[in-house]
C-alpha cells in the first residue's frame, strides 16, 4: 500500500495490487491517510501545485512540466525528481571534493570509482550526507573487486562490515 501511493497507482492498479474490490482498495487508502495525515496533506500539495502552475517542483526547487500528468501521480513526479536531484549533487560534490577520483559509472542511486583510496572513506560519507533537509541524508558505502558477488560494506572507518 505504502509505495503504491508513492508510485500513484489509481484506485484500479490498487486493487489488483491488493487482491481486493476497488472501494476496499479505496477504504484501505483512506484507513493509511488518518494513520499518516501528513503523507496526505503532501500528496495534495502537489496535486495543488499541478493546479495552480501546471508543474510541481523538486525539494530542490527543480520544475518539473506535469500538465498532462494524471493527478494521483505527481507525488511520484515530486519524489523521482528530487531523487535525481539530490544524486546529482551528490556526484557535483564528490567531483569537487576528491579532484583525482575519477567516476567511472552511475546505476539508479549508485556512483561508482575506482581505486578509491581507503584513507577518503570517512570524507565520503561526510560530503555525500551534507544536506540540510529536514530528514537527514544516509548512505552505505560498498567494496567490490569487480563483481555484485563479493560486493561488501564498508562502515565510517573504512572496515568491512560482516553479518
Amino acid at each position: 500500500l505504502n509505495f503504491s501511493l508513492i508510485f500513484g497507482e489509481g484506485d484500479e492498479s490498487l486493487s489488483k495490487q491488493l487482491h481486493c474490490s476497488i472501494q476496499q482498495a479505496v477504504t484501505k487508502r483512506e484507513q493509511y491517510f488518518q494513520r499518516f495525515p501528513t503523507f496526505r496533506n503532501i500528496i495534495q500539495h502537489y496535486k495543488q501545485q499541478k493546479q495552480r502552475n501546471g508543474y510541481i517542483t523538486t525539494i530542490f526547487g527543480r520544475r518539473i512540466n506535469v500538465k498532462n500528468t494524471f493527478d494521483h501521480a505527481v507525488f511520484n513526479y515530486a519524489d523521482q525528481g528530487s531523487a535525481s536531484d539530490l544524486m546529482k549533487l551528490c556526484l557535483i560534490k564528490l567531483d569537487k571534493h576528491f579532484k583525482d577520483i575519477e567516476l567511472i559509472n552511475t546505476i539508479h542511486d549508485a556512483s561508482y570509482k575506482e581505486n578509491f583510496p581507503k584513507a577518503y572513506i570517512p570524507e565520503l560519507f561526510t560530503t555525500m550526507e551534507d544536506f540540510s533537509l529536514s530528514v537527514p541524508i544516509r548512505v552505505n558505502v560498498s567494496y567490490t573487486e569487480g563483481d555484485w558477488v563479493s560486493v561488501k560494506r564498508i562502515d565510517r572507518t573504512g572496515n568491512f562490515i560482516t553479518g
